[in-house]
């Protein structure tokens, strides 16, 4: 650790300006092979590059020289800044180890109960498939050790007939509480083997870290935000974790003052302006608002300025810019986040979403009903883009399923949906019974509603059918 301190020190000093890859360190610093070392698939170097952040951290935590350098290295680089520190002796005592401990997991040597033993490293293949899967996350730290970890996945391989049992189960090391558990069987044969990626680590890895995952469910039911002095990147996940679930304009604007102080206590904390980004976008939609657009626009250029690689900021801006009719400019966003982790299933499912808004059909149904199908917890609003998939493809009685599962009754969209699709299959009666509970919710939607569809469907063609079947039925 000292020589990976020492050569990233040495390199931000002599060439500040250039970037220090994985490949540059594994071999310069762990004598890795030029020829064989590949970080996409080794995850040492991450692994170092947290451990060393977490060392650095906590030796700064309890640092009480106040003219010291500050050594950091930002989260998605390798590279080290310095600066002197901005909070107290005893606002940093406060602000650090618990949050820094709440992100960690770790996952323990998976054991090898098989009765008939085989020469083919199961257990090993399994666990770093499962490792590299979760260092894509970029809210968690993957640590090496699982003592140092508050969450820990654990687990064990035996034989169940002619097939083998992969048994993984997740555990909260301050109770010792298996939180969340799944058995895995599977045939013993070559190919099996090279799948496990994508039929065990994959699936296990979104379960657990996703954002709305198992983790981040269980941290936000137990975390009090009243007694939180600053939020990191992980806990604002989770301090959004229940309005990524169920948006509307009231959690919108409850929310909304939180996130400007936090930011203005710390502006260059990129997840809180994506966050903000996110919060005015969604008060655009609810009241076509102009002036919430643009703050949008701003809190989303700030996000991915301070942070290009985040998804959060990533996604977020996209959606503004959408709004905004930059349509070219969102789908290059929304590349560039499918590209960095196209395993989070609520970001890739988000991404489908826009695609679907935006009217690029294909691509966007299969990234949603993809996740979706893969995750159960999946927000509803998600249905809006199958729904709008299924009516430009004209399979009507698919797109009013779609909507019947529209059950938040605080959100426009879900009577909308339901007046568009009664009014397409010829249920114009039950169409009617939907605006009265559209009009409790926006009175002006009568004299606005080609607004509120235009402002969020940005297909020509289904800006049409939408149009045209509410105003059969307010016309009516």
């Amino acid at each position: 650790m000292i020589k990976l301190l020492e050569y990233l020190v040495d390199k931000s000093i002599e060439a500040p300006d250039e970037k220090v890859t994985q490949f540059e360190i594994g071999v310069a610093v762990l004598n890795k092979s030029q020829k064989n070392f590949d970080p996409t698939y080794d995850p040492i170097i991450r692994i170092h590059a947290r451990r060393l952040r977490k060392y650095l951290h906590q030796y700064y935590d309890v640092s009480t020289d106040q003219n010291e350098i500050v050594i950091s290295m930002p989260k998605g680089q390798y590279g080290l800044t310095f600066n002197y520190p901005q909070f107290t002796y005893a606002e940093k005592i406060e602000k650090s180890h618990n949050e820094d401990f709440q992100n960690t997991i770790a996952i323990s040597d998976f054991k090898d109960f098989r009765i008939k033993r085989h020469n083919d490293d199961l257990t090993n293949y399994l666990k770093e498939d499962i490792l590299l899967e979760l260092s894509l996350f970029k809210h968690f730290n993957v640590l090496n050790s699982h003592e140092d970890s508050r969450f820990l996945i654990d687990g064990f391989l035996t034989n169940e007939k002619e097939k083998f049992r992969i048994s993984i189960k997740l555990i909260d090391q301050t109770s010792s509480q298996i939180i969340w558990s799944k058995n895995v069987t599977f045939q013993y044969s070559e190919e099996e083997i090279l799948s496990l990626e994508e039929s065990i680590a994959k699936p296990i890895s979104r379960t657990i870290a996703d954002v709305n995952g198992i983790i981040c469910g269980r941290m936000y039911s137990q975390t009090d935000w009243t007694k939180k002095f600053s939020l990191n990147t992980y806990s604002t996940y989770l301090h959004f974790y229940k309005y990524h679930i169920n948006s509307n304009e009231e959690t919108a604007t409850e929310l909304i003052p939180i996130i400007e102080k936090l930011v203005n206590q710390e502006p260059n904390f990129a997840s809180g302006w994506a966050i903000l980004c996110n919060l005015y976008a969604d008060l655009f939609v609810y009241t076509l608002d102009k002036k919430t657009l643009s703050k949008a626009l701003e809190s989303g250029r700030k996000s991915v300025n301070q942070d290009a690689n985040d998804q959060n900021g990533l996604l977020h801006y996209a959606y503004a810019l959408m709004l905004n009719n930059q349509i070219h400019n969102a789908k290059k966003l929304i590349e560039q986040l499918l590209n960095l982790n196209n395993n989070a299933l609520f970001y890739t499912g988000c991404a489908g979403w826009l695609y679907c808004l935006m009217g690029d059909f294909s691509i966007g149904f299969k990234l949603l009903s993809n996740t979706i199908k893969r995750n159960p917890l999946s927000p509803e609003w998600f249905y809006i883009g199958t729904f709008i998939y299924y009516v430009n493809e004209n399979q009507i009685d698919m797109a009013h399923l779609e909507a019947l599962k529209m059950n938040d009754h605080n959100l426009i969209y879900t009577p909308l949906l339901k007046l568009i699709s009664f009014q397409l299959n010829g249920s114009y009666s039950k169409a009617k019974k939907q605006l009265p509970k559209i009009i409790a919710l926006k009175p002006d939607f009568e004299q606005n509603y080609s607004n509120y569809i235009c402002c969020l469907f940005k297909h020509p063609k289904t800006q049409d059918i939408l149009i045209s079947s509410i105003q059969e039925i307010v016309n009516a």
